[in-house]
């Protein structure tokens, strides 16, 4: 009889991802205050497909999951189609956990996520959020909407890393900005048919970029606000098309339009 009620609730979401019938719209709403601690690679394992897990509140009230406190391979993994996270706070409990989330399946959606960095402790995650399929085009149509990612200490490789040939993927409205060695957005693979659209990415780590893609990667960069130390650095978008972005390489001055050579 638990987990129908806030007075008789389940102690954690993996177990109520149990509970849940795939392809069924199943939502788990995860109420404000609720905190708990994964320690196992895919501590939460998302592998019911279709199901939403929905936090409730705003502020420090959202629910908070910490991962890895005493293993750096925890990680919160997407391992089935169209799972959606949303309105939750990710914190990384040590310092170098590998992965905050795992997406490995198609059709997955962040949605007003916030993944952040412990400053009090000085604790980061090498990657926040990876797309990754555990190869080419199994992690397709993946979105991530409104997701913020804060990494201010030196630390972090990347915010987010595209790290297989994944078609479709749309990262758009996202506020990422980090202290991270290699970008905020990052991706060495062959992607197809990205969006990258409205999204304010800051890079604080001397002459790395906001955004670095392969040079075959392709798609619409539309709309974008980067910020870093040094103006060559910053935007390297692959083979996208690009519209409307902006640069500012220093404080107290006007972005710059990103003009291409022809």
């Amino acid at each position: 009889g638990y987990g129908w009620s806030p007075d008789k609730p389940l102690a954690t979401i993996d177990y109520a991802i149990g509970l849940c019938t795939a392809n069924q719209g199943d939502v788990i709403v995860v109420l404000p205050g609720h905190a708990e601690t994964i320690n196992t690679a895919g501590g939460i394992t998302c592998d019911k497909a279709g199901v939403t897990i929905l936090g409730l509140g705003q502020g420090e009230d959202r629910p908070s999951i910490t991962i890895g406190s005493s293993l750096d391979t925890a990680t919160i993994l997407i391992s089935a189609a169209d799972v959606m996270l949303k309105n939750l706070v990710l914190v990384p409990g040590n310092d170098g956990v590998d992965i905050l989330v795992d997406i490995n399946a198609d059709g997955a959606i962040l949605e007003d996520v916030e993944l952040r960095s412990d400053e009090t402790n000085a604790y980061q995650a090498d990657t926040y959020v990876d797309i990754n399929g555990g190869g080419a085009n199994a992690a397709a149509r993946v979105t991530l909407r409104r997701v913020k990612i804060r990494s201010l200490t030196a630390g972090a490789a990347n915010g987010i890393e595209i790290g297989a040939v994944e078609d479709d993927v749309r990262i758009e409205d996202c506020d990422i900005d980090g202290d991270f060695s290699a970008a905020g957005i990052h991706s060495a693979s062959i992607f197809t048919n990205m969006v990258l659209a409205r999204n304010i990415i800051r890079n604080r780590n001397s002459g790395d970029h906001a955004v670095e893609f392969s040079a075959a990667g392709t798609g619409q960069a539309v709309g974008n606000y980067l910020f870093g130390d040094t103006a060559a650095a910053i935007f390297d978008p692959g083979s996208l098309f690009c519209a409307g972005n902006h640069i500012a390489q220093a404080i107290d001055q006007e972005s710059l339009d990103i003009i291409p050579l022809i």
